[in-house]
């Protein structure tokens, strides 16, 4: 993003959503998700590409829009890169102003305002909470810098690491001793819900959580094929709620609180990011993500060989090794003459021929 928008911006244009953090690629976002204050008018992220060309498992490169293969344009957001590797997109512009105006103002209730270009919200309680509506505008009032001194050099040399540090430092430095303890001691959930569903998500999250602040922010959701799509035949006006913490429920246990979530989800017909942490069943995750024209998809690209199901990649259940994963590790006992093979509870194990020792993978 970081690269598209310095490339865009100062000849005056840019893309109708742009989420904020400068690591995230055009290809992550597409292939998963992306959303941003924008997409209350633009919907996400992957509603503003035009088309895209994507290797398939044959090795043979196609081109997708909805007038060519458009089954499979609409199968591949959401789909993490288990039908095909995505190698060039066409996305939309829009014109751009210099500066954004913001403006703030305490929760009222939910309203669509068309004369905004950018709405979100952060909620800090049950009963407190900021909107905040952005316009384009060409001027700037002197002195309504968010933080006027941001920009300034000796303030980024002197203090610059105080900042937040890039996501792709924080993953790149994560043992595996911290993420364990994120995952049982920190929340990284984000969900989408309905926006007449808001107020219940909310109350729930506070039961279950009790983690503030919260960040929501509206977005349209296209009536259009593919895993993530309204219950209606129409546009649907939506809300990604994300949570990033440390709950102060207690006790808190991080699955029995997850499980709790995405069951609320299923049932309000909300969807989950998935780069959080997810642990639901194989069939519940077919509930949430509707998976027809995905399916379809796979079988006749013939993906069952090539690439895992979506599944398979992103459930904490799964992570640790993957069906496709398996039947490798197995074709590679065999050549190096295990007499067993066996995987348990995300566990695998093979016995050697000539002894009885045993090797965890």
């Amino acid at each position: 993003m970081g690269q598209v928008t310095s490339l865009l911006n100062p000849l005056g244009w840019t893309l109708p959503v742009v989420p904020e953090l400068d690591d995230l690629t055009v290809g992550g976002l597409i292939m998963g998700c992306g959303v941003e204050t924008s997409s209350y008018k633009y919907g996400l992220f992957h509603n503003i590409y035009v088309s895209f060309e994507l290797v398939l498992a044959d090795g043979s490169v196609v081109t997708c829009s909805k007038e060519d293969n458009p089954d499979l344009f609409y199968a591949v957001p959401w789909s993490h890169g288990t039908l095909g590797f995505l190698v060039s997109a066409e996305l939309q512009i829009v014109k751009a102003s210099q500066y954004v105006r913001i403006h703030y103002k305490p929760i009222q209730g939910y309203s669509s305002q068309q004369l905004n270009d950018f709405v979100e919200c952060l909620v800090y309680s049950k009963s407190t909470g900021v909107i905040m509506a952005g316009q384009y505008t060409d001027g700037c009032e002197p002195d309504k810098d968010i933080i006027p001194f941001g920009n300034n050099v000796m303030f980024r040399y002197l203090f610059g690491w105080l900042v937040p540090p890039p996501v792709s430092l924080l993953k790149l430095t994560q043992t595996n001793t911290t993420k364990t303890l994120y995952e049982l001691h920190h929340v990284v959930q984000d969900i989408l819900v309905p926006v007449n569903k808001m107020i219940d998500t909310l109350n729930m999250l506070d039961k279950q959580l009790r983690l503030y602040p919260i960040w929501i922010c509206p977005f349209k959701l296209t009536s259009q094929p593919g895993l993530v799509h309204p219950l209606g035949d129409e546009d649907e006006m939506y809300v990604d709620i994300i949570l990033y913490g440390n709950p102060q429920v207690k006790p808190f246990i991080a699955k029995d609180c997850i499980r709790n979530i995405e069951r609320f989800a299923r049932q309000v017909h909300g969807f989950q990011m998935l780069y959080g942490d997810m642990y639901m069943s194989r069939e519940e995750f077919h509930e949430m993500f509707d998976h027809t024209c995905y399916n379809e998809m796979r079988k006749k690209l013939n993906c069952e060989n090539a690439f895992p199901e979506i599944y398979d990649k992103v459930c904490n259940a799964t992570q640790h090794i993957s069906p496709l994963q398996i039947k490798s590790i197995r074709i590679m006992c065999i050549k190096a003459q295990y007499t067993s093979f066996t995987h348990e509870k995300g566990i695998t194990k093979c016995r050697l021929k000539c002894s009885e020792e045993r090797i965890t993978c």
